[in-house]
């Protein structure tokens, strides 16, 4: 009998700054769903079909219930930015970004992992996941620094 194998999950942590610098909150939450299109960029990385990736965090305002066939977040308030860092350990990527005092003020609900240098369709990015959580409301003048942990296993 042949049986389904492989998870993906994630943990994503927020820790907010006020202007000032001082930190206001920290958020951590679990959770995580795999996106076909960001999946087929992963299978097409692998087999070396396309080149110079690049790597982002993004970030939207959508509460809409995930669904793998979704080729972007959701939102129609969104923000990506590039990684400060990135490592990858065994089975895990994770992805630190900081999204600056005039970036991505909204109400956050979704966050993804992306390659910024390519495009899923009706979307300026390609998605490899779609995480749903109640992040609350980035105001002006706020630096919000995201850790995104995802596990396959």
């Amino acid at each position: 009998m042949l049986s389904d194998s492989g998870h993906g999950d994630a943990e994503l942590e927020v820790v907010v700054y006020d202007k000032d610098g001082k930190v206001k909150r920290i958020v951590r939450v679990r959770g995580n769903k795999f996106l076909t299109c960001g999946v087929s960029l992963l299978w097409q990385l692998l087999a070396n079909q396309i080149n110079n990736p690049q790597l982002g965090l993004c970030g939207g305002d959508s509460t809409a219930t995930v669904d793998p066939s979704q080729t972007c977040l959701q939102g129609i308030h969104q923000a990506c930015v590039t990684p400060s860092s990135f490592s990858i350990s065994g089975n895990q990527l994770t992805v630190v970004a900081v999204f600056d005092g005039n970036t991505g003020n909204f109400n956050w609900n979704e966050v993804a992992v992306a390659d910024l240098a390519h495009q899923c369709p009706n979307c300026s990015y390609a998605p490899i996941d779609r995480f749903l959580a109640q992040l609350g409301v980035k105001q002006p003048g706020e630096v919000w620094k995201l850790t995104m942990t995802i596990s396959i296993s």
